[in-house]
């Protein structure tokens, strides 16, 4: 669980977040022919904007940087901007077991829908759904996704699907402030998954 939650005003203007994966390649040097070995770790990793703020605006994200004690503290994101399939409401853990790309969960309503490239949290872990889930009459629905499961959840845990989060830790011990004539500020924010 993040140490604190991100200031909510005034919003991101702009935010990238890539998934960073462990991978190693090595080329032969007589036929240049190449052979990966994909490995398995992966974090997400997020670079976000700030619009022009005034000094009343700034002041709570100012607090928030010097909280975060450089790379000390962790915080909570969640992933905006973001929205698709159909599901209304969040569902619970059926089987999710550490190491794998898929889970069981239930809760939803028959036909929904969580579409490639939505994301969802189980636990701590930010995962991209990367095929579609269709709800059955049950309830349940198979989700596929990226990357794997650090850990193993108990049946009825939490899988969050309307507001997803991950748990960032920034990549630097500098507050990224700049303070612009007239008063205004803007940040950046640099950070990487933390687990």
């Amino acid at each position: 669980m993040a140490d604190f939650p991100l200031p909510t005003t005034p919003g991101l203007s702009e935010f990238t977040l890539t998934l960073q994966r462990v991978t190693t390649v090595s080329r032969s040097p007589f036929t240049l022919s190449s052979q990966a070995v994909s490995l398995p770790g992966a974090a997400w990793r997020v670079e976000a904007e700030l619009p022009e703020m005034t000094q009343d605006q700034a002041r709570p994200w100012r607090a928030f940087f010097a909280l975060l004690q450089g790379r000390g503290k962790t915080f909570d994101m969640a992933i905006p901007f973001v929205r698709g399939g159909d599901a209304d409401t969040n569902a619970a853990v059926l089987t999710a077991v550490s190491g794998q790309y898929t889970m069981l969960i239930n809760g939803l309503t028959e036909g929904e829908t969580i579409a490639p490239g939505d994301f969802v949290q189980v636990g701590d872990e930010l995962k991209m759904v990367t095929a579609e889930a269709t709800v059955g009459i049950s309830g349940d629905a198979t989700v596929s996704f990226e990357p794997a499961l650090r850990s193993t959840y108990a049946a009825a845990t939490l899988v969050e699907i309307l507001a997803p989060r991950g748990t960032f830790r920034m990549d630097s011990d500098e507050a990224p402030f700049d303070l612009r004539p007239g008063g205004f500020s803007t940040a950046r924010i640099r950070a990487s998954e933390a687990f």
